[in-house]
């Protein structure tokens, strides 16, 4: 018996130092995705790749695409220490201030003041008020949100003004309303309905109270802030709804959205990419010479690349990376095909600090690729171990 008290005694020793034994760790994080070529899927579902539903989120350093459909959101709040609201920039959205305070007051009549400006029978960018309904088109995220002034946020709902919104139509088969002149509209004939809104400040967040342009019973909506979103979205038909990944989750967005033409007017265009410009994401446009191009573009050429110059606007890529020809094929000469400029690729800096590099290789039947299914390429130039990951 002494004997194996010995033998167990010898042994709760042994695991004893080896338990105090201190061992070497070496914690390693996981590195950013090295990227890949991927289709961006644009179409929802049948149909037709100008009029593409998605809208497409690229998050390089994860290698993730993700989706929301264009019409899923009416109203984007901005989760910030100010109060602002966005109309969906992605369908055309625009909206009028009525000047009245009570919603129910506010109805059919009302519409007369935005369809005085209407372009033949259509709600159209070109028109001479259009720029002072929709939200800014371009800038830094501070001058952007310093511009988004078309929405007030009443701190009250006594001191928040009843706007009229169009639900938007850009990129849709349904891009007629009933003409101007005549009777007042039935908005039962809009084939993209009206709404008239407003919105006011709570304690953590926004209360909207909505309905069809005539409506008199509201059930309003309260969406509370959440600041790992860019904004945080609402619907008239369903409240609450996801539209953008959390803002640490998406580097580019390709979508149709609000603009501006040749001559800087308000216009609305599609196979547009955005940078996550409220993320912190920048971008800086290369055009490809005989000594510097993508497949050669290493992290050596970032010596002499500062932080200033990445370019952190709402159109730091925007629709520079293509060009926009007719239709051939496109009786109504209303549609243009995207056609990818093969000179130019651009160099990403996401919010963490991670650089890729980024080219456009189709975008349409006119360079071999899809409309609504345009390729990409990005690669990993420089990455940043992260934590987090």
């Amino acid at each position: 018996m002494n004997r194996f008290r010995i033998i167990i005694i010898c042994c709760l020793a042994v695991f004893a130092f080896t338990g105090c034994k201190k061992d070497k760790v070496d914690y390693k994080y996981p590195q950013p995705f090295d990227g890949q070529t991927v289709q961006l899927p644009g179409i929802s579902g049948n149909e037709e790749g100008f009029y593409a539903a998605n809208s497409v989120f690229v998050d390089f350093s994860k290698g993730v695409v993700s989706t929301a459909r264009r019409d899923s959101w009416n109203l984007g709040l901005y989760p910030g220490a100010d109060f602002k609201a966005i109309i969906n920039h992605s369908m055309g959205a625009m909206a009028i201030n009525t000047g009245k305070t009570d919603i129910a007051a506010v109805g059919a009549a009302d519409s007369i003041a935005i369809t005085q400006d209407l372009t033949n029978g259509t709600l159209d960018f070109r028109s001479s008020q259009s720029s002072k309904r929709i939200d800014p088109v371009i800038g830094t995220a501070a001058e952007y949100l310093s511009g988004l002034t078309l929405v007030k946020v009443g701190a009250t709902e006594g001191e928040s003004p009843v706007y009229i919104v169009s639900s938007g139509m850009a990129g849709t088969t349904r891009n007629r309303i009933p003409p101007a002149t005549g009777p007042i509209i039935d908005p039962s004939l809009l084939q993209f309905p009206w709404y008239k809104f407003k919105v006011y400040q709570t304690v953590n967040g926004y209360t909207v109270k909505y309905g069809l342009l005539n409506a008199q019973a509201f059930s309003p909506a309260t969406i509370n802030k959440n600041l790992s979103y860019n904004f945080n979205y609402m619907s008239f038909n369903s409240k609450n709804v996801n539209v953008e990944p959390a803002k640490s989750l998406w580097d580019i967005e390709w979508t149709w959205t609000t603009y501006k033409d040749a001559n800087g007017k308000p216009d609305s265009t599609n196979n547009f990419v955005m940078v996550n410009y409220l993320g912190g994401v920048g971008a800086i446009q290369y055009t490809i010479t005989a000594t510097k191009t993508f497949e050669n573009f290493t992290a050596a050429d970032l010596a002499n690349v500062k932080d200033e110059d990445y370019v952190r606007t709402r159109d730091a890529i925007g629709e520079k990376w293509r060009d926009l020809i007719a239709d051939p094929n496109d009786a109504t000469k209303t549609k243009n095909l995207s056609k990818i400029k093969g000179n130019l690729f651009y160099v990403i800096k996401d919010g963490e600090g991670n650089v890729y590099k980024l080219r456009f290789k189709t975008s349409s039947n006119l360079d071999g690729g899809a409309m609504g299914r345009p390729v990409i390429e990005y690669r990993l130039v420089q990455g940043i171990a992260n934590p987090s990951l």
